[in-house]
């Protein structure tokens, strides 16, 4: 593992570049809670859509073309925009560029295949709620560290994970950490952790891109009903409304410090 600062975005951006030339995006849906994008090949991908995003109201994309039938390419390129709504759109076709055919991926609950141990610490960033009693039964102690962290006591101000990430065994990072600019500099901090798992609709399913950092477990989704996702999506549903339209896969990269 290098000690060089990371940058995700480039390597995704690098990856991607290669397959996302000859394809277009047929659509974009940019909703409250998620943001699609379709390929003209058909595949689609997801990622979180920030409250807050659309503060430029009308002025969003302002001096670009309308997205819908862009180059893959040129909206892939927006994972390096200084604007967070473009690096959700851009992470959204990321998604829609992976390959998710892979013998490698196992399918279902990522905690079947997270090594968490009765002695462990965990880092949470983002509040999985309906996971956190699990781990907790499973663990020493749980710390999560949201955003929205007055709504309970128990959470801690995302800020809090930089300086206790490095005491902690393993963490458990969302996938939106690529969307506000976060996830580098978290990555960093996770270094002494035997696990880090990116998880979350948002996590793109791209060894290559995490393949010199202490990610050890990717868990994201595929796209397995447009239709119902892009509903979900325009009727401003999240994770729970379109989830019968996706399938959950991890996939195992790295090596486990024992």
């Amino acid at each position: 593992m290098s000690d060089r600062p990371y940058n995700i975005q480039r390597c995704l951006l690098e990856f991607l570049s290669p397959p996302a030339l000859g394809k277009r995006v047929a659509e974009v849906h940019i909703g409250l809670s998620y943001t699609g994008v379709v390929l003209d090949s058909g595949e689609m991908g997801v990622a979180y859509t920030f409250p807050g995003e659309f503060y430029r109201g009308c002025k969003c994309f302002t001096n670009r073309k309308p997205l819908s039938g862009s180059d893959a390419l040129s909206v892939l390129k927006l994972l390096e925009s200084e604007v967070q709504l473009e690096r959700t759109v851009a992470l959204a076709a990321a998604n829609a560029l992976t390959d998710k055919r892979s013998e490698e991926f196992l399918t279902g609950d990522f905690l079947d295949y997270v090594d968490l141990r009765p002695s462990d610490t965990v880092g949470m960033v983002g509040n999985f709620a309906p996971m956190v009693a699990n781990i907790r039964s499973r663990v020493k102690e749980l710390l999560i560290f949201e955003i929205e962290h007055q709504s309970s006591p128990e959470i801690y101000p995302a800020q809090s994970a930089f300086s206790m990430l490095p005491g902690c065994d393993a963490a458990i990072i969302t996938g939106t950490a690529i969307i506000n600019d976060t996830l580098d500099r978290l990555l960093i901090h996770c270094r002494n952790c035997r696990e880090t798992v990116i998880l979350g609709a948002s996590t793109p399913l791209i060894p290559e891109a995490f393949a010199d950092t202490p990610v050890t477990l990717l868990s994201g989704i595929k796209v397995v009903d447009n239709s119902l996702v892009l509903r979900a999506i325009n009727e401003g549903g999240g994770l729970r409304k379109f989830r019968k339209g996706i399938k959950k896969l991890n996939l195992r990269i790295n090596t486990l410090d024992t």
